[in-house]
C-alpha cells in the first residue's frame, strides 16, 4: 500500500510541475512585489513568475535560467524580451540603448559585457526610455544588471581568456573579475586586458550620377592594437541607513592604423598611431531617512579622457613618394554633481526629484601640421555647462501602472578657436514624460502600455570642432560650429500578448534639428571627400517591431524578431531634395539548445538594404554557431563560436554629381575559442557597487 501512495503522491505533485514547465518563457508578474526565484524538483523547472512588469518598463529574473546557460552577458542580453543587437549597439524595441548598468556601474564601453559570464547575472532591468534623472546624452532605453549575490562566501570571483581569428588577423582577450566583503567594507575589482592584430581589405570606387566608373581603389587597414582597464570600488557601509563608496575606472589603449590604398599604379597610405587615456573618479553618498524608505543620493563624477595622435601620409608613385607629417592632441574634462531623492508616499505612489549639474572643458592642440593633410593648425576650447532638475511620480491606480513627470535643462555651449573668435549657444527645454500600463485580464497576460517623452538632446561636442579628423588618404569628416541641439518627441505603443509570447509595438518619433553628416567635394582636391554634420529642420519616422518568443521542447528556446521603420524624408541638403519614405528593415533569429552539461546556438541576423538622404547601405547577413561544455559542475566553462557564413556592409554615398561607394570584402567568417573559471568562498554576503554617471559623445560618421 505504502509504494502505491508514495506513487500517487509523486505523479500528483511533479505532473502539475511538468505542465508548469511548458508554459511560455516569459510569463508575467503583476502582483507580486518581489521577484520569486526559480525551483528545481528532479527534472521539472519551475518558472515561477520571472518577470514584472512596470509602466515604464520590465525586471525579469534570470536565476537558474537557461538563458544564461553557457554564453556570456552580451549574448545572454538579446534573448530578453525586446532586446536586440546590431553590431555593436544594443536596443530596445527598435531604439537604441543608450547606457548599461552593471551593479550600478555605468558601463564606459559595452565591449566589457563581454567578459562576465552570464550565468552570474541575478536580475536584469530593461528601461524603455531613459529617466528624467538622466541628462539629454540619454535619449534611449537603459539596461540595469545586477550580479548574483556572492555565493558561499565572503569572496568570488573568476577568470576569462579568449582567443580567436577574424579579418584575416588574430584577436584575444583576458578578464579577471573579484568581489569580497570584510565586515562592513566590500570590495569589487574588474580588470581586462585585450589586443590583436586585424586586417581589413575594402574596395572604394567613384562614379558618375550616370553609373560610369571614374576611379577604383584597392584598400587594406592593418590594425595592431592592444589595452588593459582596471576597475576599482571600495564601499563602506557607515550603518544600516547609510552607506559611502568610491570608484576609480582606468583605460589605457594604443593602436597603429595603417590604411593603404592603389588606384593603377598610384599608392598612398596613411598611419595612425594613437594612444588614449581614460579615467573616471566617483564618490557617491547614499542615505535612508526613515522606516518609509525616503532615501537620498548625492554623487560627484570625474571623467578625464586624452588623446594623442600622430599622422604619416606617403604618397606617390615609386621611387619618388613623398611623406608628410601631422599630430595632434585633445583633453577632456567633465564633472557632475548631482541630487536625488526617493519619497514613497504610500504603498501605491512614490514620489522623485533632483537636480544635477554638468560642466565640460575640451581642448585641441595641433603640435604640428602638414600641407597635404591639414588636421586644424588653430587650438580650440570648448565648454559647456548642463544644469538639470527633474521630478516624476508613478503609481497604481485601480490596474493601471503609470509614472509620469518632467525636467528642465539648459545647454549652454561656448567654442573658441583660439584666434580671437567666440561662439556661444544657450537651449533650454522642457522635457515632460508620460509613461501607463494596463492589464487587459485578471491574469496578467495580456497588457498594453503607451510610453512619451520629449527630449532636447546635448550637441556632440566634437561634432562642433573644426578639427579635421581622416578616415582614409581619401576621406576626412569636420564640424560646424553653428549646430543646434536637436529635440525629439517620441510615442510608443506596445501590446504584450500570451505572457510576452508575443509581443508589438508601433512608435512615432518627430525629431527637429536632428543632425545629419553631408557629404561634400574638397574644393582644392576634387578626388579628396569630406562630411560635415548639418541640422534638418523636421524628421518624422513611423517604427513597427513584432517579437515572437517560443519554448518548442524543454531544453529548445527560440526567439524570432522583426523591425521597420519608415523614415519620411522631406528636406533639402546642400542644394539636393530629398522627398519620399525610405524603408529600414531588421530581422534576426535565436535558436538555443541547453542540457546538463553542455549546449549550442544557431543564430542568424538578416538586414535588407535601405536608404537614407544621401547613403544607400546594402544588404548584410550573419550565421553565428556556438557550441559550449562545462566541467567541475559548472565553474569550469570552454566554449568555441564564430560566424559561419555572412555578406559583409556595402556603403554607396551621393557627392555632387558622383557616387562614392565601399565596399569590404574581407570575408565574414570568424572563429574564437573562450574559457571561464569561476571560484568563490567564505561567508555568504551581498556587495554594493558605486555607480559612475558621466557621459561625453565622439559622434563622427563612420562608413
Amino acid at each position: 500500500m505504502k509504494p502505491i501512495l508514495l506513487t500517487v503522491l509523486r505523479t500528483s505533485v511533479l505532473l502539475p510541475l511538468l505542465c508548469i514547465s511548458a508554459l511560455p518563457a516569459y510569463p508575467q508578474d503583476t502582483s507580486e512585489s518581489t521577484l520569486q526565484d526559480t525551483l528545481t524538483l528532479e527534472e521539472a523547472v519551475v518558472i515561477a513568475r520571472r518577470t514584472r512588469h512596470q509602466a515604464d518598463g520590465y525586471t525579469v529574473n534570470l536565476r537558474s535560467s537557461d538563458i544564461v546557460r553557457g554564453k556570456t552577458t552580451s549574448d545572454a542580453l538579446v534573448f530578453l524580451p525586446g532586446v536586440s543587437r546590431q553590431g555593436s549597439v544594443y536596443r530596445i524595441s527598435g531604439i537604441d540603448v543608450s547606457e548599461i548598468y552593471v551593479d550600478g556601474m555605468k558601463l564606459t564601453s559595452f565591449d566589457e559585457l563581454d567578459n562576465i559570464p552570464a550565468d552570474r547575472i541575478d536580475k536584469v532591468r530593461v528601461n524603455y526610455l531613459a529617466g528624467l534623472s538622466q541628462n539629454a546624452s540619454v535619449s534611449g532605453g537603459t539596461i540595469e544588471i545586477t550580479l548574483k549575490r556572492i555565493p558561499e562566501g565572503g569572496y568570488s570571483g573568476s577568470v576569462s581568456a579568449m582567443g580567436g581569428y577574424a579579418n584575416y588577423g588574430g584577436l584575444g582577450n583576458a578578464g579577471m573579475l573579484f568581489q569580497a566583503r570584510y565586515g562592513a567594507t566590500s570590495i569589487y575589482n574588474s580588470l581586462t586586458v585585450n589586443g590583436g592584430a586585424m586586417k581589413e581589405r575594402g574596395l572604394q570606387s567613384t562614379l558618375t550620377s550616370g553609373g560610369g566608373l571614374l576611379s577604383e581603389k584597392d584598400e587594406l587597414t592593418s590594425s595592431p592594437f592592444w589595452g588593459i582597464q582596471d576597475r576599482l570600488s571600495i564601499n563602506q557601509e557607515i550603518n544600516r541607513r547609510n552607506n559611502i563608496g568610491f570608484s576609480y575606472y582606468a583605460g589605457w589603449s594604443r593602436s597603429s592604423t595603417e590604411t593603404a590604398t592603389r588606384a593603377g599604379s598610384v599608392s598612398t597610405s596613411m598611419l595612425n598611431n594613437s594612444g588614449r587615456l581614460t579615467q573616471e573618479a566617483t564618490l557617491k553618498y547614499s542615505s535612508v531617512f526613515n522606516d518609509r524608505g525616503t532615501s537620498m543620493t548625492v554623487t560627484a563624477d570625474w571623467l578625464n579622457r586624452s588623446l594623442s595622435t600622430e599622422y604619416l601620409y606617403t604618397s606617390g608613385q615609386e621611387p619618388s613618394r613623398q611623406q608628410e607629417q601631422s599630430a595632434q592632441e585633445s583633453r577632456n574634462n567633465m564633472l557632475k554633481l548631482a541630487a536625488d531623492f526617493s519619497d514613497p508616499l504610500s504603498e501605491k505612489l512614490e514620489l522623485e526629484y533632483g537636480a544635477s549639474a554638468q560642466y565640460i572643458t575640451s581642448t585641441y592642440a595641433p603640435e604640428t601640421a602638414s600641407e597635404g593633410f591639414l588636421s586644424s593648425s588653430i587650438p580650440t576650447r570648448t565648454r559647456a555647462f548642463t544644469p538639470l532638475a527633474h521630478a516624476s511620480i508613478s503609481g497604481k491606480l485601480w490596474r493601471i501602472q503609470y509614472s509620469a513627470g518632467l525636467n528642465l535643462q539648459m545647454n549652454w555651449i561656448e567654442y573658441s578657436p583660439l584666434d580671437g573668435s567666440t561662439s556661444r549657444n544657450i537651449q533650454w527645454g522642457i522635457n515632460p514624460s508620460v509613461q501607463f500600463r494596463m492589464p487587459l485580464d485578471s491574469r496578467g497576460r495580456f497588457s498594453m502600455r503607451l510610453n512619451y517623452r520629449h527630449q532636447l538632446d546635448n550637441i556632440p561636442y566634437d561634432a562642433i570642432s573644426t578639427t579635421v579628423r581622416w578616415t582614409d588618404p581619401w576621406h576626412y569628416s569636420v564640424g560646424n560650429p553653428d549646430l543646434i541641439a536637436p529635440t525629439h518627441d517620441r510615442i510608443m505603443l506596445g501590446l504584450s500578448l500570451f505572457g510576452d509570447i508575443l509581443t508589438l509595438q508601433g512608435s512615432y518619433t518627430h525629431s527637429r534639428n536632428s543632425i545629419y553628416w553631408d557629404n561634400h567635394a574638397d574644393p582644392d582636391s576634387p578626388d579628396i571627400f569630406y562630411e560635415t554634420p548639418v541640422n534638418l529642420p523636421r524628421r518624422n519616422s513611423y517604427g513597427l517591431n513584432a517579437e515572437l518568443n517560443l519554448n518548442p521542447l524543454k531544453p529548445w528556446r527560440m526567439k524570432l524578431s522583426a523591425e521597420y521603420t519608415f523614415n519620411v524624408e522631406n528636406s533639402t541638403i546642400g542644394g539636393i531634395t530629398y522627398r519620399g519614405t525610405n524603408l529600414h528593415q531588421f530581422y534576426m533569429l535565436l535558436n538555443q539548445l541547453s542540457f546538463k552539461s553542455w549546449g549550442t546556438a544557431i543564430n542568424a541576423v538578416y538586414e535588407p538594404s535601405f536608404r537614407t538622404f544621401g547613403y544607400t547601405y546594402h544588404s548584410v547577413y550573419t550565421v553565428n554557431l556556438q557550441v559550449y561544455k562545462t566541467f567541475l559542475d559548472g565553474r569550469f566553462r570552454v566554449a568555441l563560436s564564430g560566424n559561419v557564413a555572412g555578406k559583409r556592409r556595402r556603403i554607396d554615398r551621393t557627392v555632387g554629381d558622383r557616387i562614392i561607394t565601399h565596399s569590404y570584402t574581407t570575408p565574414a567568417q570568424t572563429a574564437t575559442l573562450s574559457v571561464f573559471w569561476s571560484f568563490s568562498g567564505g561567508r555568504k554576503v551581498s556587495v554594493r557597487r558605486v555607480s559612475g554617471s558621466q557621459s561625453y559623445e565622439e559622434i563622427v560618421n563612420e562608413r
